[in-house]
């Protein structure tokens, strides 16, 4: 029995010696098997939606013995993720301290990206729906006028959520391309359709981290490990297959281009990134405000006509790209149909309440809306105003964060429009911001549980989250009173 004790024990000292030498190489192992975990029990939870999945993902959708009030899945998940998110800000601290070749980090993220990539849809049913706006359109109909419902009986349908089968689209003319695209590339099925979006997701990884490197000059790798290992980015965009990826894949390409000034190509892919999200026009002005600033007064006002002049040119030809291809304007309400009781919309409708008595529920709920659009106004002009004092990156970073933060809604992958910009060069303070809303993202209803307990999850997660930021902050402070007090010492 001693023998085998020392043998274990000798084992286990070697394998922390490996470890220990190869660090990169354990965090892609713990990194792949969190994400395992996630996509394992993310395929449970699926399972127990009321959807009929259009396929069974190896096994993992079947949804025979499992219960809707099975909360094993939904907890084995969010532990999955909670751990995912930890070796996270593990990797981002490693980094930091560490010179990391980039192929390391890309090696890193292909293990973790692994499990999303063969796994199901995880988290909700955007891809899906993506999937029959491609169908749709296949039948010569608008994604404008024509929501899923329309397909009937369609396998397609019962594979998205109720709520989102009757809404019609609010993706911009190129979105509707890349949706139309996919179902044509999967030869008209839906699983095959599926099958494309998530390679564009994947896609668009690769670009956000090319993209991030050219942008970050030294900080090559803290600008990989806050991007490409982002737990937010690889549960939405790799794993949930949104087109969010792309259109901030798209702006990142804009950044750069206006960082090595070339500003006509940087104002027409922004506004490409736009025609796929119509939430990217809004680092347009952005663009043409930093373009000013750095021109010289000797015919600045043709450059800034000529940027004008691109932006509406390529915002046209979008939109005659496909039939109806304006159509995203009358429809992008849709994106802010519903409820989330987490947004600074729903928490001052809650501050409303006991000032104005009486008011019914949909009165709060849309003076609180006016009262965060006009504050959403307000920070973007400011933003605009004071474009001179910071770079274009957080500038438009920092627009597409209010646009995310203050709108009606707040669905936990808008806050990657805003955090990948800024991500690339971000350091100190900003660093944190970036890392304390991705991870706030990750908490934010968690799926898997009844309505209370999901929201009892999210109030409980961001608790923590600030109680974590609290005691960081608290222990910098300490650690530079300190190092005053040395410096004082010294003297």
């Amino acid at each position: 029995m001693n023998d085998l004790a020392e043998k274990a024990l000798e084992g286990l000292d070697v394998a922390r010696r490996h470890v220990t030498a190869r660090p990169m190489l354990g965090f892609a192992v713990l990194g792949l098997v969190a994400g395992t975990v996630v996509m394992i029990a993310g395929g449970r939870v699926r399972a127990a939606d009321p959807t009929r999945p259009l396929t069974t993902w190896f096994g993992l959708l079947d949804a025979h013995g499992l219960h809707e009030n099975d909360w094993v899945p939904g907890l084995v998940m969010l532990a999955g993720v909670v751990a995912l998110v930890l070796l996270w800000l593990f990797v981002v601290a490693f980094v930091r301290r560490h010179d990391t070749p980039d192929s390391r980090l890309w090696l890193v993220s292909g293990a973790w990206s692994l499990p999303f990539l063969i796994g199901p849809p995880l988290l909700d049913t955007s891809v899906q729906r993506y999937a029959a706006f491609g169908v749709i359109q296949r039948h010569g109909l608008s994604p404008y006028d024509y929501a899923p419902s329309h397909l009937g009986a369609a396998r397609v349908v019962a594979s998205i959520e109720p709520g989102a089968r009757g809404v019609a689209s609010s993706a911009g003319p190129l979105g509707s391309l890349v949706e139309h695209l996919a179902i044509s590339i999967g030869a008209g099925s839906a699983l095959g359709a599926v099958i494309v979006l998530r390679a564009v997701g994947v896609l668009a990884t690769v670009l956000i981290g090319r993209l991030a490197t050219e942008l970050a000059g030294e900080r090559r790798a803290q600008a990989l490990a806050l991007t490409i290992l982002n737990p937010l980015l690889l549960l939405f965009v790799v794993s949930a297959a949104h087109l969010d990826g792309l259109m901030v894949a798209l702006l990142l390409g804009a950044i750069v281009a206006a960082s090595q000034r070339r500003w006509l190509a940087a104002v027409a892919l922004a506004c490409v990134a736009g025609s796929v999200q119509g939430q990217a026009f809004f680092a347009v002005p952005a663009i043409i405000g930093a373009h000013w600033l750095s021109s010289r007064p000797v015919g600045r006002w043709a450059r800034i006509a000529r940027d004008v002049v691109v932006a509406a040119a390529t915002i046209t030809v979008a939109g005659l790209i496909v039939d109806d291809g304006f159509g995203w304007v009358r429809t992008v309400h849709n994106q802010f149909s519903a409820h989330t009781p987490y947004s600074v919309a729903g928490g001052i409708a809650k501050l409303f309440d006991p000032v104005v008595r009486g008011a019914s529920y949909d009165d709060l709920a849309a003076g609180a809306r006016i009262t965060t659009m006009t504050a959403m106004i307000c920070v973007i002009g400011y933003l605009l105003l004071t474009s001179r004092q910071r770079a274009l990156e957080r500038t438009a970073g920092y627009s597409l964060l209010a646009v995310a933060l203050l709108a009606p809604v707040l669905h936990p992958w808008y806050l990657l429009w805003g955090t990948i910009c800024i991500a690339p060069t971000a350091s100190g303070a900003r660093r944190d911001v970036v890392l304390t809303l991705c991870v706030v993202g990750c908490v934010l209803a968690p799926p898997g549980f009844t309505t209370v307990t999901t929201d009892v999850a999210t109030g409980v997660g961001l608790a923590v989250v600030a109680a974590g930021v609290g005691l960081i902050a608290l222990q910098r402070r300490a650690r530079r009173a300190d190092e005053a007090m040395d410096t004082a010492s010294a003297q």
